[in-house]
């Protein structure tokens, strides 16, 4: 059993939620990169978990370039049910949304809601969605796309769903 585990942060992320399902009794590490989450672990300090492959959007590329970079191994896997959420600060309606934030497969995902819903909206991209829900909390022309649970740890509301 590890003691600790490297994911993609902020708290809040879906490689957390991976980790927690394939580590729950380990301390989570987080990092702004991918590539430091596999610096971490082959520096011997704990395992860690990165997303590798997205049902709609494919391989994700800086994972990708990591596993070929580093020499280590994969050692389990975990499938996670992903629901995405459009979520603002308290008293942002949706007509006040000019900017919405996410992960750029996110974007990918939700293309179609966007485009009838939101077609005037800039989309700014963001390491993780966690990263976009904490920027989204702190604005009141944005919305954020994530995890439910992550914009509720950081004060945000649902505005939309799946």
């Amino acid at each position: 059993m590890t003691d600790s585990v490297a994911v993609l942060g902020p708290a809040g992320t879906f490689s957390e939620q991976a980790a927690k399902k394939l580590y729950p009794h380990a301390r989570v590490e987080y990092f702004s990169d991918v590539g430091d989450v596999f610096e971490y672990v082959a520096s011997g300090k704990g395992e860690g978990v990165a997303a590798i492959e997205n049902s709609l959007e494919g391989s994700v590329d800086r994972t990708m370039e990591s596993l070929m970079k580093y020499d280590l191994k994969i050692v389990g896997e975990a499938v996670l049910d992903i629901r995405l959420y459009l979520m603002s600060k308290k008293g942002v309606r949706r007509e006040d949304v000019k900017v919405i934030i996410s992960h750029p497969h996110v974007f990918g995902q939700c293309k179609e809601y966007l485009d009838k819903n939101f077609p005037k909206a800039k989309r700014t991209h963001t390491s993780s969605t966690s990263e976009a829900i904490i920027e989204a909390s702190g604005r009141s022309d944005a919305a954020a796309i994530g995890f439910r649970e992550a914009g509720l740890r950081y004060g945000l509301y649902v505005i939309g769903d799946n």
